[in-house]
């Protein structure tokens, strides 16, 4: 249990910066309103928010606890027909895979899922729901885009552990699917069931983060009348989903502490499916 403590280093590190942020913001910004209210869509003052906000994150992990082997199921099930529909006959099996996750590994997660909060509120924003995080009650004024977009990460990052979790159980269950052409020049086709949807979810991740971070560091330079207010919101903007991955720092803990118990009640309900136990990379065997 230390030696998985210790791999949360980086995350401890991040959630103690993204409070400092934070408390930095409020003096910086000044505006009035935080003191009653944090993220609008929340009810309750500021203090409350911030209970709720680390609160949320536990009771999501409890839940995707339960449900990630019925969506991880979903998904192979989902797999199966788009496989089926395009005429490509799929085989599935479970491969012999390690226990050990290394910290640059929870990093990297943890980073992905800031990044993926970040864009996701970008489209919230960009779609007219931005008041939904931060409502204009006083007059617009240079920051209100900028409030929206880091208090909507914010509240966007506390659902987005559900939707990773599942996927990331396929993944380190080593769910896979192959395909054996013995009768053409093709070699043996491999993957994770998991890895299209990650893959999905990572092209949008992507592409959307850039779109959103040219255009707010764009909106930046042309709407701060300040020079060095400018360059303070870039700086932050930039750095935010990084910062971000601190929200993330108890759920995934959750996720690595109790993933042997998902795996085997994943692996239990795919008895059914009598899938194979592969032990790559024998393939001749597949």
């Amino acid at each position: 249990m230390i030696h998985l403590v210790r791999k949360f280093i980086p995350l401890l590190i991040a959630f103690f910066l993204l409070v400092t942020l934070w408390i930095v913001l409020f003096g910086y910004i000044n505006a009035p309103g935080y003191k009653e209210y944090f993220i609008y869509i929340i009810p309750g003052q500021f203090s409350t928010d911030f209970i709720i906000i680390y609160s949320i994150p536990i009771l999501f992990f409890l839940l995707s606890y339960w449900v990630a082997p019925y969506l991880a199921i979903f998904y192979i099930r989902l797999h199966q027909f788009f496989s089926r529909l395009i005429r490509r006959p799929t085989k599935y099996g479970i491969t012999t895979i390690g226990n050990q996750v290394t910290a640059s590994r929870i990093l990297y997660r943890a980073v992905v899922m800031g990044l993926f909060s970040f864009s996701f509120a970008a489209l919230f924003i960009g779609l007219g729901y931005g008041e939904l995080f931060r409502p204009d009650f006083y007059g617009e004024t240079d920051f209100l885009q900028f409030e929206q977009i880091l208090i909507g990460t914010l509240f966007i990052s506390l659902f987005v552990p559900i939707v990773f979790f599942p996927i990331w159980l396929l993944e380190d269950s080593g769910v896979v699917s192959y395909r054996n052409y013995s009768d053409y020049r093709m070699p043996v086709n491999i993957e994770g069931v998991h890895s299209i949807y990650l893959n999905i979810l990572m092209g949008y991740t992507g592409l959307s983060t850039i779109i959103s971070l040219i255009t707010y560091i764009s909106n930046a330079f042309m709407t701060v009348p300040l020079y060095e207010n400018s360059v303070t919101i870039v700086v932050v903007l930039i750095l935010m989903p990084f910062l971000y991955t601190g929200i993330f720092m108890i759920p995934i803990y959750l996720y690595e502490r109790y993933f042997s118990r998902a795996q085997n009640r994943l692996h239990s309900k795919l008895a059914r499916f009598q899938f194979p136990q592969i032990k790559i990379p024998a393939f001749e065997e597949l």
